[in-house]
């Protein structure tokens, strides 16, 4: 990422640390839609999300291969 891709505000990251996309205050994501739990900026999302594999992340399911989220979400 450059400078003008941070600037151009696709990207909401967090200048005070590098490479950490801004989260809410919630703790979730700043690009993720509420209630719906998509990215708003799927198609130009950076790197570490395209790498990101949720199969095994407790956090988001119970079950992936039954399909069954977490009841946290």
């Amino acid at each position: 990422m450059t400078d003008q891709d941070l600037d151009e505000g696709i990207v909401s990251w967090d200048y005070g640390r590098p490479y950490w996309i801004r989260k809410k205050e919630d703790d979730y994501c700043a690009h993720c839609e509420p209630g719906t739990w998509r990215c708003k900026i799927h198609e130009h999302r950076p790197y570490v999300c395209r790498a990101f594999d949720c199969r095994n992340d407790e956090r988001i399911w119970v079950d992936f291969e039954k399909m069954i989220p977490s009841p946290d979400l």
